[in-house]
């Protein structure tokens, strides 16, 4: 790998099962994309470290996994990503899904520092950070991404979000299984007490060009406040005046709608899987409908109940009886995809190609999971689970012959997809 060094883009992407890269990346200075960079801070001459990014200087996307290993503060400065003027795209990857570490407090403490020390350049414009463990996400660099464009948080144990509302030119703002939040409020807007307290004419806007806000899996969540409603607080701040798409999934505990949403100019609105709040937004009677009634499009548990500024009662009414007129699209699409798993488990028996193809069904079997979990949440798709069932078992078996053949791992607890399988059975 070090002889490449005119190579330009390195991505393995999502279907990679690599835990250790070898040194000698840091020779290869031409690199545009490493997509991604694995590091492992134990003391080993052959591994990689953070420090072989330090010459990488034309990076323009860079992923970097296995932050939450043995890496620390003073080896993640080495990275001198600041000084990557041309990086524009950046993943922070502290922890794999199911991977759990030892010593929470100490590893909090750790990850806090290590992010710290990532100090991306300021042209950054996406930020993707992803199993971060401290309960507070306060970098000193964050508030000054000023070209930030998207950002995404996913799989954090935070207990409150960090000050972004000053970022200039945000765009979409991504929360994904956030672990310990249980209120949002004016921190995450940014408001500083003394700006509450000036008085003047001079109009603050927070989150100035935001466009898409979601919020997934977010489990504890149960409170999310606006500013304080005195007059001159209100005047003084505008918030989310270019707000198009507000999704809030999976949220079992939130109550209520921040009452600045009455002044957004939403397009769309989704809820789904938030019992409570799904009873505030009903419509004319819910408490929270005042605050979303002018939003022309607004989803429900997953059914319509205004589109384009009307209310949807044909389709508020659908129900498992009426509803088996309608899927035969989906149902269609998934015999379309098991006939696929058919074929490649008869080329498999018969070409070796196992270990392509078992990187290709892995999608689909993501794709199922969901599919299944789906209908859990809706009623009218039950018709379809037969089906969904027999694609898995065609998914299943096909591993297994994988497996069995020995073409992927030599036993069924090293195979990536067998140990997901049985974790889902």
């Amino acid at each position: 790998m070090s002889k490449l060094i005119n190579l330009r883009h390195f991505d393995l992407g999502l279907s990679h099962n690599i835990n250790v890269y070898p040194r000698g990346f840091g020779r290869l200075t031409s690199l545009r994309t490493l997509n991604p960079f694995i590091v492992n801070g134990k003391d080993d001459s052959e591994r990689c470290n953070l420090g072989e990014l330090i010459n990488l200087n034309h990076l323009k996307t860079l992923a970097i996994d296995g932050l939450g290993n043995e890496v620390d503060e003073c080896e993640a400065m080495n990275a001198q990503l600041k000084k990557k003027i041309n990086l524009h795209t950046l993943e922070l990857i502290f922890t794999k899904w199911g991977e759990e570490r030892d010593g929470e407090e100490i590893i909090r403490e750790k990850d806090a520092l290590i992010l710290n020390a990532l100090e991306p350049p300021p042209k950054l414009e996406y930020l993707r950070i992803e199993g971060y463990k401290a309960l507070i996400m306060f970098p000193n660099w964050m508030t000054s991404l000023t070209n930030l464009k998207e950002l995404e948080i996913r799989h954090s144990s935070l207990e409150c979000l960090p000050p972004l509302g000053k970022l200039p030119f945000l765009k979409s703002l991504k929360m994904w299984v956030i672990k310990r939040l249980k209120k949002l409020g004016v921190e995450f807007m940014g408001i500083e007490e003394s700006e509450k307290k000036e008085k003047g004419d001079i109009i603050i806007p927070l989150f100035p060009n935001l466009i898409s806000l979601s919020f997934e899996a977010v489990y504890h969540w149960e409170e999310w406040n606006g500013i304080e409603e005195e007059e001159d607080c209100i005047r003084r701040f505008t918030i989310m005046p270019r707000l198009q798409n507000l999704v809030i999934h999976h949220c079992l505990g939130l109550k209520s709608l921040p009452n600045f949403l009455r002044t957004t100019p939403l397009q769309e609105l989704q809820i789904t899987l938030c019992p409570i709040l799904k009873e505030h937004c009903k419509r004319v009677t819910g408490n929270d409908w005042p605050k979303i009634s002018h939003i022309p499009n607004i989803k429900i548990a997953g059914i319509y109940v205004q589109r384009d500024g009307r209310e949807c009662e044909a389709e508020a009414k659908v129900t498992s009886s009426n509803a088996s007129s309608f899927p035969w699209a989906s149902s269609f699409i998934l015999q379309y995809i098991n006939i696929i798993l058919i074929k490649n488990l008869l080329v498999c028996q018969n070409f070796p190609l196992g270990k392509n193809l078992h990187a290709l069904i892995t999608p689909f079997f993501l794709f199922i999971i969901s599919g299944i979990n789906m209908i859990k949440a809706f009623d009218f798709l039950k018709s379809l689970e037969k089906l969904l069932l027999l694609v898995f078992l065609n998914l299943f078996t096909l591993c297994c012959v994988l497996c069995k053949k020995r073409l992927i791992r030599k036993s069924f607890s090293n195979c990536f997809l067998c140990t997901k399988i049985f974790k889902f059975i």
